[in-house]
């Protein structure tokens, strides 16, 4: 089965698989927002270079969830505050729970899209730092 993807994307992930750079933390979260936003419903998932894992999922009531894993080891406060601060828009305050799946250690927080026309986080709504 084909799935159609829409130009933006395509031309986003286009350009990036040209560059030789690693793409930076708030670039992979963007990438994964844009993706679940585009999908809701769906797990979008990266894993770090050191070992980190984080699922983004903007669910069909609106809620957004975002975890990070480690397998057979907790992620730490620092890492979860480092990834809410990365997200590419400003977020309310998200209180996280811990729990174990399937060998990985999760830290999982969610919050509800404050309106459902605002602009989702994608590569082309990364706000400056």
């Amino acid at each position: 089965m084909l799935a159609v993807v829409p130009d933006e994307l395509v031309t986003d992930l286009e350009k990036r698989g040209k560059s030789k750079r690693k793409p930076s933390l708030r670039e992979i979260l963007a990438d994964l927002a844009g993706w679940a936003a585009w999908k809701p419903g769906d797990v979008r998932r990266a894993m770090l270079s050191g070992g980190l894992g984080i699922d983004v999922i903007c669910g069909i009531d609106g809620t957004w969830r975002l975890q990070i894993w480690r397998e057979k080891l907790e992620p730490s406060l620092q890492e979860w505050k480092t990834v809410l601060k990365s997200w590419p828009k400003p977020l309310p305050e998200i209180t996280y729970k811990r729990f174990t799946y399937n060998n990985r250690q999760y830290m999982r927080g969610e919050w509800k899209a404050q309106d459902e026309t605002e602009d989702q986080p994608g590569p082309d709504n990364i706000e400056a730092e």
